[in-house]
């Protein structure tokens, strides 16, 4: 059976995995595509962990971090419409292509969010 802290390192595991692809990924044909798929995956997750915080009765101190990040991310980022426009009108362009990934590793790594990531989940599995 899967903890609750387990839970939730697996997820918050999952953002940093989306992050090392964000930064590995190349701009070529189909990356727009990509990025679509992982701004809506890494929504989808930080989505994930601060609801299931917030329907905690009394959060650890890791989990209210955790979810604080997740919902200060949710409400500072949002690339849907962004790699909508790109993908109707510059699909193969590859600078603009690199410019939105670059600004979707720039939104992980604001104010240390990838670094503290990485130490509330290093946290949570001690």
């Amino acid at each position: 059976m899967v903890t609750y802290d387990q839970y939730l390192s697996d997820v918050a595991g999952q953002v940093l995995e989306s992050h090392e692809l964000l930064r590995s990924m190349s701009d070529g044909p189909g990356a727009l595509e990509a990025l679509g798929r992982e701004a809506a995956r890494i929504s989808a997750l930080f989505g994930a962990i601060a609801s299931r915080v917030r329907a905690e009765r009394e959060p650890g101190r890791g989990h209210a971090e955790l979810a604080s990040a997740a919902q200060r991310y949710l409400d500072r980022y949002s690339f849907a419409r962004e790699i909508e426009t790109l993908s109707a009108l510059y699909a193969e362009d590859r600078a603009r292509v690199r410019n939105m990934r670059l600004k979707m590793i720039e939104s992980l790594e604001d104010g240390g969010l990838s670094a503290k990531l990485g130490e509330i989940l290093e946290e949570m599995r001690a």
